[in-house]
This record gives C-alpha cells, structure tokens and sequence, in this order.
C-alpha cells in the first residue's frame, strides 16, 4: 500500500471536515500502515487499507472514534473488517460512507465526541 491508495480519501475526509466546521484544523499522519485523521491536535479517525477476505481486493476502510453508544447505530449488516485499533472506533459501513450526507452526519458527531474529550497527555 502506498500513499496512492489514501490520497483520495485524505482529501475527502479534509473537505468533509472543513464542511462540519471551517476551524477544525485537520491534518493526517501516515503511522502503523494507516492514516491518522487528526482535529485539533487529537486523532479522531483512521483509514485502513485492507480486504475483508484474502481473495477479496483491498480497499480504504474509514473508522471514526464515537462515543460507545453510537457504535450499534452503524451496524447495517453490511460486511465490514474488525476495528484493529480500539473500540473506540468504528468502521463505517459502505453504504455510509459512499454517501456524502450520511458520512457528514457521522463525521461531525465523531468531531463533537473527540472535541468534548480532555486532551490526552503529551508524550516527550
């Protein structure tokens, strides 16, 4: 995987974020084989490129920190890979995230949840 395959989503996930809120600061971090999506100085999403089987062709899977509650809210049957972060995130199924409203939708709760969250400790 190179930088190719994020390419395109990066800058989606960029407009995206700056439609939820033109002073969000968004930025990326390529790190662990993924995309860290970051607000604010705080990570809120990550692209994954992966296949869901062996034989399958691999694809950029978005996952988005949200609150515990709202995970079940996303579960649309839909086939989708196990988060390998946390629980913290969840992977948005295709059906979300190939539409732009329904993505923006979860987009800006995942903002707000990161945004409501005490700023983690600095590592030196």
């Amino acid at each position: 995987m190179t930088a190719e395959h994020y390419r395109p989503m990066i800058q989606a996930m960029q407009h995206l974020t700056q439609q939820v809120d033109p002073t969000a600061d968004f930025a990326h971090r390529y790190m662990f084989g993924g995309v860290g999506l970051y607000t604010r100085g705080q990570i809120f999403g990550i692209l994954m490129f992966t296949a869901l089987e062996p034989t399958a062709e691999p694809v950029v899977w978005i996952l988005l920190k949200l609150p515990p509650d709202a995970h079940t809210a996303l579960h649309t049957g839909e086939p989708v890979p196990e988060s390998p972060i946390s629980k913290a995130y969840a992977v948005i199924p295709p059906s979300i995230a190939e539409d732009e409203a329904a993505l923006m939708g979860w987009l800006e709760r995942s903002l707000r949840h990161v945004w409501s969250l005490k700023p983690g400790k600095k590592r030196s």
